[in-house]
């Protein structure tokens, strides 16, 4: 992310944060001056909560887990909280001007702005931990008629603070149940910080993934966040996950999994990853060619070099509303399944959540792409 793109959304999440404040503030307005510096004190602290979590990185993981956990939930409060305040203000400020008396005053609009953040929290949290199971049925005449494969596709896990132990067991039991004859990986398996994944060994879960032509997984953006190497290590220690960076594997005699590294490749090592006419130089054009990429970017790269499925995570579907106003736009798919000539593209939603455990507008999910052989 650009700098100045990342200075200027701290800004704006600042100015939404002292709003809220500002309008609490009013409230206590006839309460001691120290109550309404104690509240702009509290706010000033779940603002740059985050951020506290990676400076005081060495206190204990009990420390920091409800620490990471309430200052992102209050990253959904500032969105809805503002929004709230704002659509309040704007329908009081009609009302007032076509000769209404005002509506309401601070303490209910204050209620009134906590009650609908509330129940849009309570509501993304369950949301998020309820992942859904999606289905593509799509073909190939690279496989003969009666010779289908199930590939199931999970991405962007997340795991960390706020996916845990308990999660990763769900998607392990929720994709094992699909029968897939391929599980693949597309990134994020780790949300940024490795200490919680490699103290409690979250991903060790990911070993009782079974799929008979086997587990294959590639790095996304936020394994390059904390230690690229130290993730890459890590996830290399986890029995039966094939991790493919800038490589290709094998499932079975007619498939090629190619696993692409992230475009964050590029800031890390000052160099740039391979392209796809390098990585399927390795095959036959006859073999069903799978194809990873954390990041939905390269689709016209992919149908030009005759891929037959690019499969994709990184957008989170927006994961809250109104963030894939955005998504849509900054991609040419952000979610879905499309084709384009004989490439079939698909962008998961995912299973986990960056920052606060909430999707409000998203579903996790878990794909499933029923792949029909046509050829006679």
């Amino acid at each position: 992310m650009p700098a100045f793109l990342f200075i200027l959304i701290i800004v704006v999440f600042l100015l939404a944060s002292g709003y809220i404040a500002s309008k609490i503030c009013r409230v206590l307005k006839r309460r001691p001056t120290w109550v309404r510096l104690s509240v702009w004190g509290i706010v000033l602290l779940l603002d740059f909560g985050f951020f506290l979590t990676k400076i005081f990185d060495f206190l204990p993981i009990a420390v920091l887990r409800p620490l990471y956990i309430v200052s992102t939930m209050w990253l959904v409060v500032v969105l809805y909280g503002f929004i709230s305040f704002l659509t309040l203000d704007i329908v009081q400020l009609v009302a007032m001007n076509a000769g209404a008396s005002r509506l309401y005053h601070s303490p209910r609009q204050v209620a009134i702005a906590t009650f609908i953040t509330t129940i849009l929290l309570i509501y993304g949290v369950f949301n998020a931990k309820s992942p859904d199971v999606v289905e593509y049925n799509v073909s190939t005449n690279k496989m003969p008629v009666g010779n289908d494969i199930r590939v199931a596709l999970v991405s962007d896990l997340h795991m960390g603070y706020a996916v845990t132990d308990a999660d990763i067991v769900k998607l392990v039991n929720l994709t094992n149940a699909l029968n897939p004859d391929v599980i693949c990986i597309a990134g994020d398996l780790i949300d940024g910080d490795l200490k919680p994944v490699i103290t409690e060994d979250i991903g060790r879960n990911l070993e009782k993934f079974s799929a008979p032509l086997g587990v294959y997984a590639i790095m996304g953006n936020h394994e390059y966040l904390d230690d690229n190497i130290r993730a890459e290590q890590y996830i290399r220690t986890l029995k039966g996950v094939n991790l493919l960076r800038d490589s290709v594997a094998f499932a079975g005699s007619n498939i090629a999994i190619v696993g692409r590294d992230d475009i964050s490749y590029r800031r890390a090592y000052s160099a740039e990853r391979k392209t796809l006419k390098e990585l399927l130089s390795s095959h036959s054009d006859d073999m069903l060619t799978i194809v990873l990429d954390h990041q939905p970017i390269a689709f016209r790269e992919a149908e030009e070099q005759g891929v037959d499925f690019n499969l994709s995570g990184h957008t989170h579907a927006g994961q809250v509303w109104p963030m894939r106003f955005f998504t849509s736009r900054l991609f040419e798919l952000d979610y879905g399944c499309a084709s384009t000539g004989n490439t079939t593209a698909v962008v998961t939603s995912g299973f986990g959540t960056w920052g606060p455990r909430v999707r409000i507008g998203s579903q996790a999910e878990v794909v499933l792409l029923n792949i029909k052989g046509t050829h006679k």
